[in-house]
């Protein structure tokens, strides 16, 4: 009872979702000049280009961002200088 309960729910929901359209041509924008699509700004850094006063308010906004996810107990497990990511700790 409950396959034949979970193939209706599939049916039902999961196959009429409309798909996406393709694009004209990947790497076109008609709104851009030339309709060239303008590449995106790759921000990358290293801890050491980094003073310590800007890693300190870096790790203040890291703890801010798991406290806000996860709660006031999560810590942060780690701050990715390179892709600008921070990884959090619940507790």
């Amino acid at each position: 009872m409950q396959k034949l309960s979970l193939c209706l729910f599939c049916l039902v929901f999961v196959l009429p979702l409309p798909m996406p359209e393709p694009a004209a041509a990947a790497g076109y924008c008609p709104s851009s000049k030339g309709g060239k699509c303008p590449s995106p700004r790759k921000i990358s850094h290293k801890r050491s280009d980094f003073t310590t006063a800007q890693r300190a308010k870096m790790m203040e906004e890291a703890r801010k961002i798991c406290k806000k996810a996860y709660g006031s107990s999560s810590t942060v497990y780690k701050l990715d200088y390179y892709k600008w990511r921070v990884t959090c700790n619940e507790h």
